[in-house]
Order: C-alpha cells, then sequence, then structure tokens
C-alpha cells in the first residue's frame, strides 16, 4: 500500500515543483511496464494493475563457427595458379602438406599426355567416408567428411567440384603447353629480340650524339656560371658534369630497356609467366617506392636548399660587417677593432650550429632509431676527443675579450720569452 501511495504520489510532487532542490534525490522512471522507479541508486517496483504479459523466450544463440571455417584454407595450384582450397586436416597431416601433396600429383598428371582426360574419375568409398579423385591410378587428392563439413555440402558433391576444377585446369595447363603454344612463344621471344637489338643501338647512337654535342662548343655553347664577378662553375667543369649525367641517363635507360626485355620473353612461356609477374611486380614497386619517396620528399628538400642559401648569405654578411670593422671602416662603440677576426670566427661557427640544428629533422630518415642512434654516437666521441681543446679554445676566448694581452706586449709562455705581435 505505501509503495502504491508512493508511485502516486511522487510524480504529482516532481511535476508541481515541490520536490527540487539539492536535497532530493534523483528519481528516474526504469521499466515502464514494471512500474519501476530508481530514487538515489534504489530500485522501487511498485505491483502491476494489469497482468503480466507473458516473455518471449530466449533466442537461441548461434553456437561458435569451428575453426577450420573462419580461417583460410590451403590452396590447391597448378602452374602457379589455384585451382581451390583444402580446409581441413587429417590426423597428422596439415592443411598446407595436404594442399602440398595434391598439387604435386595433379602437375604430374597434368604434365602425363598418357593419361587422357577421360581417366580422372572419382572413386567412392562410403564404408572409409572418403571420396578418392583418381588420375588413371594415381590419387590426387582424398576428400574426407571433414572437408565436406567445412564445405557444408555432402562429400560426394564436394569431391565431384573439386574434380571439374582439376579438369579445368589440366585442360588450361595443356593447351598453354602445347608445342604450337611454345613455337608462338619462341617466335615472340625472336621478335622481341630483334626490337632490343635495334633499341639497344638506337640508345646508345642518341646518347653518343648527345655527348658530341655537349663537348663541341660550335654546336651547344655553355657558359661560365658566375655570381656578380666571381665565378661559380667553369663552362669545362659544366661541360663535365653534362657528359657525367648524359652517361648516367644512359644506363638508366638502358637498364629499363633489359627488364623490359626479359620481363616480356619471359611472359611469352607459361611456365615462367609467374617469374616474369614477380620481376615486374618488383620493379614496378622500387620505383614507385622512389618516386614517391621523391615527392613526399619535394617540400623538404626545397626548404632545405632555402635553407642553406639563407645560411651562406647570412655568412657572408657576418664576414662582411667584421671585416669592416677590422679594417676601421666601420666602428661600434665598446667593440674593439682585435675583436674582429675572432668574433667572425665564433659568429660563422654559430650560424652553422643553428642552421645544423634547423636542419637536421628535415634531413632523409632523421626520425629513424639508426639515424639517432649513430648521431648520438658521433656526438659521444666528439665530446670526448675534444674536451682538450675546447678547454684551450674558451681560454683563448676569455684572453681576447678581456683584452689580457695586446699586440706589443712582452710576454712569457713557459720557456719562451717576446713581443706579441
Amino acid at each position: 500500500m505505501f509503495l502504491t501511495l508512493l508511485w502516486v504520489a511522487v510524480p504529482s510532487l516532481l511535476a508541481s515543483g515541490l520536490l527540487t532542490g539539492s536535497q532530493v534525490a534523483p528519481v528516474h522512471l526504469i521499466d515502464a511496464p514494471s512500474h519501476a522507479l530508481e530514487i538515489d541508486g534504489l530500485e522501487i517496483f511498485a505491483p502491476r494493475s494489469e497482468p503480466r504479459a507473458e516473455e518471449p523466450a530466449d533466442e537461441p544463440q548461434p553456437e561458435p563457427q569451428d575453426a577450420a571455417r573462419t580461417t583460410q584454407g590451403a590452396a590447391v595450384t597448378l602452374g602457379g595458379k589455384p585451382l581451390f582450397n583444402v580446409e581441413a586436416s587429417i590426423g597428422t597431416k596439415s592443411r598446407a602438406e595436404r594442399a602440398t601433396e595434391a598439387s604435386r600429383a595433379i602437375r604430374a598428371a597434368a604434365t602425363n599426355s598418357q593419361i587422357p582426360l577421360e581417366d580422372f574419375r572419382l572413386n567412392d568409398l562410403p564404408n572409409n567416408g572418403v571420396t578418392q579423385i583418381l588420375a588413371g591410378e594415381e590419387l590426387l587428392l582424398a576428400v574426407t567428411q571433414a572437408d565436406a563439413n567445412v564445405a557444408e555440402i555432402p562429400r560426394e558433391a564436394l569431391a565431384r567440384r573439386h574434380l571439374e576444377e582439376i579438369k579445368d585446369g589440366v585442360i588450361e595447363y595443356r593447351n598453354t603447353r602445347s608445342p604450337q603454344k611454345l613455337l608462338a612463344g619462341l617466335g615472340k621471344a625472336a621478335i622481341a629480340t630483334l626490337i632490343f637489338a635495334l633499341l639497344f643501338s638506337l640508345i646508345n647512337r642518341l646518347f653518343k650524339g648527345i655527348d658530341q654535342k655537349i663537348e663541341s662548343s660550335d654546336r651547344f655553347r655553355i657558359r661560365t656560371l658566375r655570381l656578380g664577378s666571381r665565378e661559380l662553375l667553369s663552362a669545362q667543369q659544366a661541360t663535365n658534369y653534362l657528359i657525367r649525367f648524359s652517361g648516367l641517363l644512359r644506363i638508366v635507360a638502358l637498364l629499363t630497356l633489359i627488364s623490359i626485355f626479359i620481363n616480356t620473353v619471359l611472359s611469352f612461356f607459361p611456365a615462367t609467366q609467374s617469374v616474369s609477374i614477380g620481376i615486374f611486380s618488383s620493379i614496378f614497386s622500387v620505383f614507385s617506392q622512389l618516386f614517391f619517396g621523391f615527392l613526399g620528399y619535394l617540400p623538404k628538400l626545397i626548404f632545405l636548399v632555402i635553407l642553406g642559401y639563407a645560411a651562406i648569405y647570412l655568412m657572408r654578411f657576418s664576414r662582411f660587417v667584421f671585416s669592416e670593422i677590422d679594417k676601421g671602416d666601420l666602428s661600434i662603440p665598446g667593440f674593439d677593432r682585435d675583436w674582429a677576426v675572432p668574433t667572425e670566427r665564433i659568429a660563422q661557427i654559430l650560424i652553422l650550429a643553428l642552421f645544423a640544428v634547423i636542419a637536421f629533422p628535415y634531413l632523409p630518415g632523421a626520425g629513424s632509431d639508426a639515424f639517432q642512434g649513430i648521431s648520438i654516437f658521433l656526438g659521444i666521441l666528439i665530446s670526448l676527443g675534444s674536451s682538450s681543446a675546447i678547454a684551450n679554445i674558451i681560454a683563448g676566448i676569455l684572453l681576447t675579450y678581456t683584452r689580457a694581452f695586446k699586440l706589443g706586449d712582452e710576454v712569457e709562455i713557459g720557456d719562451v720569452a717576446g713581443d706579441s705581435s
């Protein structure tokens, strides 16, 4: 009775705003058909006003599938092409072992032209629960009840399906390896060899002509590259670089032609088609990785080039400023002329160090563990081997900027005495 009154009163009070505030526990409706309430974590169930409907029975849960169904079977192949999968093990033989044995037996039967296609048949052994697939008297595969359970079809139907797949594979295997196909492949290979020889000679002549034009100043004039009055690259150096670049392009073109020729000739023969596909895919994957890797690195390369030019011009500017101070054409209050040369050298080192730190993350492989390990190792070697040199450098800097000695002072260094000059 108390629960019924509570069920009626609490919602009314909540609706009228009388039970609002921080001291009232929250009330939640849990289950409308069962009239259940939750007050501050406490569930209260009121009696039903009408008979409770019969709850539906729990639906049966699907049984877990067999492990053999969820895993991919081992493929039985013929001539590099898959025929079907073996998805069940027998005793100590795994699926891969059964597939390997079946592939060898089918290839031997397909190669033996003395076995006609009509001799590929089934031999059912119901007492043993096995249906054999035979080629003449040779066993190709034993289809068991375990195979049928995985495939969820009768054993005889599964064996018949595998037999048809084997026959289709044998027909294709024998047709592609017939004497007519072999002769056709040899003819195509001869034509490809002739075209290869012509293209090889053409590429050699083409690059030889390019080299002659580069060396000939009458047809292909190369000028000296200058920056202001300074010669950056002489004409002879530019000519040599262009000839070497032409030789590199020639090697790349010939290697590409040779790889295409080998891949094409191998594709003419069924026995080597899988090899040609593997060679082509390997070469294509290498070049695609190089190409897309270069495209991905191109923004970083542009940044490094800009950064290098900025470092060069900043070093030139610092050299110009300190040379003017050293000559006396530029004076800075409190900065002695004797400090110009050492300060210029320190500034050059600091500029190189700063730009090296900025450029380090943009170098190829900078994020790899090997690159970082080598960098740490070299840093440790330099720090250990140059401890005395760094001490002498710091001592020299202190002597220079504290003006402990000047030109013309009498000094004594060890057993040697004289004037500093």
